[in-house]
């Protein structure tokens, strides 16, 4: 059943590509788009899954996903397999490489690929209410016979072909690494390390989709030990874009660690408080935080301080200062908000 976001449905287009005709095969696609189908159901998106297509297969499938978009509806298109950067005869354009791609030839990637960003354009082209872009497909890449390409001696050998920034209003484009450079298969592994982390993340409740974007950017950099590090690009037209919204039952109180802030100088000083501009180490992020001067709470005020807490937690409006979350260690109370500069727009 298809949950509404703010305007309309969850539609999701599915593709994992790992069988190739013409160049080496991957391990983990197949896995990481089966994986990320059942996730994102299991949150309510309509998913339209296929594996292992050729060029003029995926033609009829984006045509079909294509049209079966309403204006409103959230979009997510997710792409496992390889993909390619061609600056030679057609100058930065990415391409989506399908089973039976012959070669990385300039002149015949518009017949026998997909350029990413046409696929881009089209989708956003009807109106969604945001469209989202995961492309796990910076991988190396090489052709099993060199003579499909004459003109590159170097043709049959590895190569590190990453992809290029890609733009749109409206969107929100991750890849699996910077521009350039190359994403690492997961091999002896289920999935691909993007791919890993995105499913690992990507059902968290109530947060937006640039912040679960974030946890998976951290993730894939600790496990590679930097080797590859994801790359995102925002033009997003809304805010607070959650792919998965959940009702609490009990009051949320989100904590943050005493030890994660980074206190710098005072701002403001008042009755209950002083605000200090700090840095939130993990996040870093500079925040305003306003320490209490209670050091000590009974239990019926401690259940008045968290239910306030849930209550800042959920308003989300314009000129009303983001709360992010709250230290309750014992003599350390601390509400934390963003954007310093406009703090004493915030009702404590």
């Amino acid at each position: 059943m298809a949950t509404k976001t703010e305007s309309g449905r969850k539609l999701a287009l599915v593709i994992g590509i790992g069988k190739y005709e013409h160049c080496e095969e991957l391990q983990n696609p197949e896995n990481d788009a089966n994986d990320m189908s059942s996730i994102l159901e299991s949150i309510d998106f309509i998913v339209t899954k296929k594996l292992h297509l050729k060029r003029a297969e995926m033609q009829h499938v984006l045509i079909d996903f294509e049209h079966s978009i309403e204006p409103g509806d959230m979009v997510l298109f997710y792409f496992a397999g390889h993909g390619v950067q061609w600056e030679v005869c057609i100058k930065d354009q990415n391409y989506l490489i399908f089973t039976d791609t012959p070669n990385l030839d300039g002149a015949a990637l518009n017949k026998s690929a997909i350029n990413a960003q046409n696929i881009l354009d089209t989708l956003s082209d009807r109106n969604p209410y945001v469209t989202i872009f995961l492309l796990d497909c910076c991988r190396k890449y090489h052709l099993r016979n060199p003579q499909v390409n004459a003109r590159d001696p170097g043709a049959s050998e590895p190569k590190s072909i990453g992809l290029k920034a890609m733009h749109k209003a409206g969107t929100l484009i991750a890849f699996a690494c910077a521009p350039g450079t190359i994403a690492i298969e997961g091999k002896g592994e289920r999935n691909g390390l993007f791919t890993k982390h995105l499913l690992k993340n990507i059902k968290t409740a109530n947060e937006d989709i640039q912040m679960i974007l974030r946890d998976v950017t951290n993730g894939v950099i600790q496990e590679s030990e930097s080797k590859q590090i994801p790359f995102v690009t925002a033009a997003l037209l809304k805010r607070d874009i959650y792919l998965y919204s959940q009702q609490t039952k009990r009051p949320h109180k989100p904590e943050i660690s005493d030890q994660d802030l980074n206190l710098d100088e005072e701002i403001g000083c008042g009755a209950f408080g002083t605000v200090y501009r700090a840095e939130w180490i993990s996040r870093h992020n500079i925040v305003a935080v306003k320490r209490l001067h209670l050091t000590q709470l009974d239990k019926e005020a401690q259940k008045e301080f968290f239910n306030e807490l849930s209550l800042m937690h959920s308003i989300h409006y314009p000129h009303i200062i983001m709360f992010y979350g709250a230290c309750t260690e014992r003599g350390k109370y601390a509400l934390s908000n963003t954007n310093v500069a406009a703090v004493t727009q915030k009702v404590w």
